[in-house]
């Protein structure tokens, strides 16, 4: 009993750790489990645009202080081609969490989409200092800004 007791407790302690390195949500449950968080996301895989964002509309409703669902909905909105809504959602996935580094990567896209490459370079150099240059978002949003300078500098 005391052995289960014992589990129980670390399993207790280790929890927030867990979500937040999944979820990279402070304060807030993390929306796992959540019916529109998962449908959107499955969207989002399935490149369903609209359906994505009106699932993860609803998910934001009820994980007001969700970064990732707010992510994911900038995300939709991107893709949707609606940039304004995009970066109001990536804006407030950075108000929530100002670490976020997927939030980073992706309004550093945005920006790129609206020809900025100065604010995009401003959104590495934040993941630069977030994971010191050595993670996904990093790279990806370093590669995402490499071809878009190369695009620009291209003779037509």
């Amino acid at each position: 009993m005391r052995v289960l007791l014992a589990v129980l407790l670390l399993c207790g302690a280790l929890m927030p750790a867990v979500a937040h390195a999944v979820y990279n949500e402070p304060g807030a449950a993390a929306p796992a489990g959540d019916a529109d968080f998962d449908a959107g996301f499955r969207a989002i895989k399935a490149q369903q645009w609209d359906e994505a964002a009106r699932h993860l509309a609803l998910a934001a409703r009820r994980h007001p202080r969700s970064a990732d669902v707010f992510n994911l909905l900038g995300f939709a909105h991107r893709k949707l081609g609606d940039l304004p809504a995009s970066f109001r959602h990536y804006h407030r996935a950075l108000e929530i969490d100002p670490e976020h580094r997927g939030a980073h990567e992706y309004i550093g896209e945005a920006w790129l989409m609206q020809g900025n490459v100065a604010r995009a370079r401003q959104h590495l150099r934040e993941l630069e200092v977030l994971c010191k240059a050595d993670c996904a978002e990093y790279r990806e949003l370093e590669q995402a800004i490499r071809a878009f300078e190369a695009r620009i500098a291209a003779p037509r």
